[in-house]
């Protein structure tokens, strides 16, 4: 009698794994794809960081130059092509700021592009490096 409800009972169950497996499959590929998407943010961020501080390394020596400036942060940005970048350098008197931004693409679905931005900003100095005079658009009158 035991053996003939198990039997039945047994037969009666044969789709419900592929079916808990059909249900759950989306659910763990979205986390893992998640998983990995996050990954790619806080790596093209850091990269994006690093870059933005050697920008402003070289504004603060050599000033008033932004497209060398400009290229040299796309160009140290490792992992994005560097047309995709986008790059701008602000010159006052007391620092030089570098603003890195760029459009992630996600590779998982039902998520949009997501805006990645950041900025490092160093303090010049008011002399020229070159030449040790004053710099000119700074100290008027000299």
């Amino acid at each position: 009698m035991v053996i003939k409800e198990m039997v039945t009972r047994i037969k009666g169950d044969k789709g419900q794994d592929m079916m808990e497996f059909a249900i759950t499959l989306p659910i763990l590929a979205l986390l893992v794809f998640g998983i990995f998407d996050l990954g790619r943010v806080v790596y093209y961020f850091s990269s994006m960081q690093n870059s933005a501080r050697e920008g402003a390394r070289l504004g603060v020596v050599n000033p008033y130059q932004e497209n060398l400036v400009i290229s040299r942060t796309k160009e140290r940005t490792l992992g994005i092509a560097p047309a995709e970048l986008t790059v701008a350098v602000n010159y006052t008197c007391d620092y030089v700021k570098v603003n890195v931004g760029y459009t992630f693409d996600p590779f998982t679905p039902f998520m949009g592009n997501v805006d990645i931005s950041t900025s490092s900003h160093l303090q010049r100095e008011r002399w020229l490096a070159g030449n040790g005079q004053a710099d000119q658009n700074c100290t008027p009158g000299l």
